[in-house]
């Protein structure tokens, strides 16, 4: 699934003998019932303010099966936030949302999560398979600094999820 018809299309040219079960669409795409026994979600979860963000993981959570594994990668608050932008709120917990006001993203609310954010949304149901670790990637100059990415894998646990 992407929301790329793109990404999709080339991902369709490279494994054609599974062009019929991809989705071009966000989770609103899926039927309310389907799960499935892997979720992941590599710089997707991250688009939007902070509550929109989080509706997007608790809804990715809810269609993966029980002892089904949750992958992610999304930005973290260490990272050098590059191009200019404005904090649009700051959350006691660390976490916090920009808007870019240039460059490819120029508009968009873009959400920088904190490790305890990621502890709270995955505290029920869920067990670590590979606890949040921060990847953090120097960038090319001319472009400042560097970006900071938390990476895991939990294990769900209980059928129900909150929310």
């Amino acid at each position: 699934m992407d929301i790329s018809a793109a990404a999709i299309a080339q991902l369709a040219a490279r494994a054609p003998e599974r062009a019929d079960r991809l989705v071009c669409g966000d989770l609103g795409a899926l039927p309310a019932a389907a799960v499935y026994p892997l979720v992941i979600g590599i710089q997707v979860f991250q688009h939007g303010d902070r509550a929109a963000a989080h509706a997007h993981i608790r809804a990715a959570q809810r269609h993966l099966t029980p002892g089904g594994l949750f992958c992610l990668r999304v930005n973290a608050t260490a990272t050098d936030i590059w191009p200019r932008h404005d904090v649009t709120r700051r959350h006691p917990d660390g976490g916090l949302t920009v808007r870019y006001l240039t460059g490819p993203k120029q508009g968009l609310l873009i959400h920088f999560f904190a490790d305890a954010e990621l502890g709270e949304l995955f505290a029920a149901g869920f067990t670590p398979v590979l606890p949040p670790r921060l990847r953090q990637t120097r960038r090319d100059p001319p472009q400042p600094g560097q970006w900071s990415q938390w990476e895991a894998i939990w294990r769900k646990t209980t059928p129900a999820q909150p929310g």
